[in-house]
This record gives C-alpha cells, sequence and structure tokens, in this order.
C-alpha cells in the first residue's frame, strides 16, 4: 500500500514544509498496441492506475508556546494541553506571555482519512547550554497521544497539539526555543 507524507517542523520561530505533488502511475504490460490486421492475433493490454488525493498540503500558523514561569529551585513541569491551557507542577506562572497549544493546518480531500504523528517522542530545547524536555505530546484531543487517524470532513482541518515541557531542578533562566515534526500520511 502506498502512503502519501506531509512532514512539517514546528518551531517556536517558523515552520519549515515540505511539499509533495500528486502522482499518476499507469502501468503497461506485453501484446500489441496500434492497429490490428485482419485475421491477427491481438495481445491485451493491462493498465492499472494509481491517483494520489489532489490536494494534501499543511501549515503551521501557532507554534507552541510554554508561557513564562518561575522556577522555586525543585523540579516541575508545565502541560499545555490541546486547548492551550496549561497546568504548571512545581513552577509559577507569570502573567504574560500567555501560553498556547501549537496548530497545523491541514488542507485535503473532504472524505480522506489521515494520520498525523510527531515523529519524536521526547524533544530538547535550548536556551544557550541550557536544556529541556518537551514530551507527551497530545494531538487533536488531550487524550489523542502522539499519533492520530482524522477523517477530513472538510478540505481545511485544524488540528491542535499539545506537550508536557520537563523543567528541571535549578533550572536556568531564559528563553528555550525547539523544534518537533509532525508526519501527515494520507490513508
Amino acid at each position: 500500500m502506498n502512503h502519501r507524507t506531509k512532514t512539517t517542523t514546528t518551531t517556536t520561530n517558523a515552520a519549515r514544509i515540505t511539499a509533495m505533488g500528486a502522482a499518476l502511475m499507469v502501468l503497461g504490460g506485453g501484446g500489441s498496441v496500434g492497429p490490428v490486421p485482419a485475421h491477427a492475433a491481438t495481445g491485451v493490454l493491462q493498465a492499472q492506475a494509481m491517483i494520489m488525493p489532489s490536494t494534501l498540503a499543511l501549515t503551521s500558523p501557532q507554534n507552541l508556546n510554554f508561557g513564562a514561569f518561575a522556577v522555586s529551585g525543585g523540579a516541575g513541569s508545565v502541560a499545555i494541553n490541546t486547548a492551550g491551557t496549561g497546568t504548571y507542577t512545581g513552577v509559577t506562572q507569570v502573567a504574560t506571555p500567555a501560553p498556547s497549544e501549537a496548530n497545523i493546518r491541514i488542507f485535503g480531500d473532504v472524505g480522506s482519512s489521515v494520520v498525523i504523528s510527531v515523529t519524536d517522542p521526547t524533544v530538547t530545547v535550548f536556551s544557550g547550554a541550557n536544556t529541556m524536555q518537551v514530551d507527551n505530546f497530545q494531538i487533536n484531543t488531550n487524550a489523542g497521544g502522539a499519533i492520530e487517524t482524522v477523517n477530513m470532513t472538510n478540505a481545511t482541518l485544524l488540528v491542535p497539539i499539545g506537550a508536557t515541557l520537563n523543567v528541571n531542578a535549578g533550572q536556568a533562566a531564559g528563553s528555550y526555543s525547539g523544534t518537533f515534526t509532525v508526519s501527515v500520511i494520507y490513508l
């Protein structure tokens, strides 16, 4: 079974998008093609066609943002759900900037099913030499997990993505950023 795949990498600053075009493949097998003289034997032309969905495009209109928080000294976490609401454990939320979920906009054929996945279960965010880990990705719903199958009920589908930021004990202050990759495959 052939799949058509789109991949986008979401960052706190920009998105990279890899485009793929539609494909049409026709396979022929033996036999004669063209005029056949009277009383001549003829062969059989066999053809198969695989037509890929005509549209598959991705954009990243909103990046994942864990907001601002203060560290008390111990380890903690910031979980952003698919609605953009943050749960702060062991750290204290600061008013601005507010947290937000990531959004991936998929342009596809109505009636198609797509599998959306975050390709790495854990990613690292950086502020100079300081790092934190992001994991527990949730696609489309708060219980969606890092892979989700979605039906294209419209030609455009906005899919929210949440995740958890793991804050280390004594985490250094700074502005941290990193990337995660989202893959979309037509079924």
